[in-house]
């Protein structure tokens, strides 16, 4: 019974999730691994990003970081990393 399954729920939410500000530069960081254009990572990831670089699934590119070829066919190995 959908309904009385959702009724039940009491953090369910029809509009998106709520995440702490930690966990939701995380996330942000995670997506903006995923596009080739990369992203300026918030304060807090160094350690990650340096893992990951040094295992060639990103790479620096100025303020920004962005997939390497293989961390594009690897995205969860970078997503277990920030996340």
């Amino acid at each position: 019974r959908p309904a009385a399954y959702i009724r039940a729920a009491p953090e369910v939410r029809a509009d998106g999730e709520e995440l702490v500000p930690e966990r939701a530069r995380a996330e942000a960081l995670m997506l903006g691994l995923r596009k080739l254009t990369g992203v300026v990572p918030a304060a807090g990831f160094e350690r990650p990003l340096a893992d990951l670089e040094a295992a060639g699934l990103i790479s620096r590119r100025g303020g920004r970081y962005v997939p390497t070829r293989r961390g594009l066919d690897l995205h969860n190995q970078i997503a277990m990393a920030v996340l």
